[in-house]
């Protein structure tokens, strides 16, 4: 049997650039929240040993923006 998943929600690949807009944070803020796990990791967007591309599902940053809402008091809606 195959190990490929069926994944149906709709996203687009942020950059570095982008998700820094989105959330407001510093680029080393953002990069010392993933290393202690509280930010969603990147994507690797090549597929060579050379490849340094990568990005950031938009859903995963918007659900993390979504619970630092509600940790801050806000009520958030589900879409």
């Amino acid at each position: 049997m195959s190990a490929e998943k069926n994944i149906t929600t709709t996203y687009e690949i942020w950059r570095l650039p982008t998700v820094l807009n989105h959330t407001g944070l510093s680029r080393t803020s953002l990069y010392s929240l993933i290393a202690k796990g509280d930010f969603p990791r990147q994507i690797k967007l090549g597929r060579g040993p050379k490849s340094r591309s990568v990005g950031w599902r938009s859903c995963d940053v918007m659900q993390w923006l979504d619970q630092q809402a509600v940790a801050a008091g806000y009520h958030v809606v589900e879409k």
